[in-house]
């Protein structure tokens, strides 16, 4: 009944991460997560059967081990590139992150849809600074705005910062929402000057819908299965207080 549980328990938060995977197919530079399960062993049966922590359990009845998630961990494999034609639209081709400043700090993110805030920084949609070389990278009064390969931001072919652009291993990045990450405590960005960007380019959500849609069925026939081993371990246990009830 526990392993049913434990296993049901650990199918649910799956799911879902598989449907919030599925919900940002469209969301441009969205990585998709995945679960990591895990065997965990009971200790408590384990001291009451005086076994060895090894195992050596001779009744495959009696398990002592239990399914668990261990955490998720992000998928950092590029999405396809779709070409916007919008100056301030760009992508990393490669590994990094872009820069942006946020009330709590500095965050990351795959997502170069910026735009222009009142101030005529460069901005995400949600308001937060894009970082450059020199901090906030300020485009006012007008003009062509072009954004090279190397990061540099023009307005008239007059320079207006660099766009800074980091490296963070999935084992030291937080997801914090859907588009932005911070860096594990004790854990140092690497930046990366020689990052190519995309100007006029967005880079696609990494998901693929096959692949999680079989996940979630696959997960759901898997929770249906032990919903019914929950089912009939509660008709035998209903059994056996009967017979002993009558004894």
């Amino acid at each position: 009944m526990y392993n049913a549980v434990s296993g049901q328990s650990a199918i649910f938060k799956q799911m879902q991460v598989i449907a919030n995977n599925l919900a940002n197919m469209a969301t441009h530079g969205y990585k998709a997560e995945k679960v990591m399960f895990e065997k965990s062993l009971n200790e408590a049966a384990q001291r009451s059967l005086n076994l060895p922590r090894e195992g050596g359990n001779s009744n495959p009845l009696n398990s002592l081990e239990f399914a668990s998630v261990r955490g998720a961990y992000t998928d950092l494999s590029q999405g396809a590139m779709q070409v916007t034609g919008n100056p301030l639209d760009v992508a990393i081709q490669g590994e990094g992150f872009f820069v942006v400043m946020t009330e709590q700090g500095e965050r990351y993110t795959r997502s170069g849809a910026f735009t222009l805030d009142s101030a005529g920084r460069l901005v995400t949609p949600t308001g937060d600074p894009v970082q450059g070389d020199g901090g906030d990278i300020v485009i006012s009064g007008g003009g062509a705005v072009q954004i090279e390969q190397d990061g540099e931001v023009r307005v008239n072919g007059e320079s207006r910062g660099r766009l800074r652009v980091t490296f963070l291993s999935d084992q030291n990045l937080i997801r914090e929402s859907s588009l932005q990450f911070r860096a594990r405590e004790g854990s140092t960005p690497i930046d990366q000057p020689e990052a190519k960007i995309l100007s006029g380019t967005l880079e696609g959500s990494n998901v693929n819908a096959v692949r999680e849609l079989t996940d979630m069925l696959q997960a759901a026939r898997l929770y249906e299965a032990l919903q019914k081993t929950q089912e009939s371990n509660s008709r035998m246990s209903r059994g056996r207080n009967e017979v002993f009830g009558r004894s």
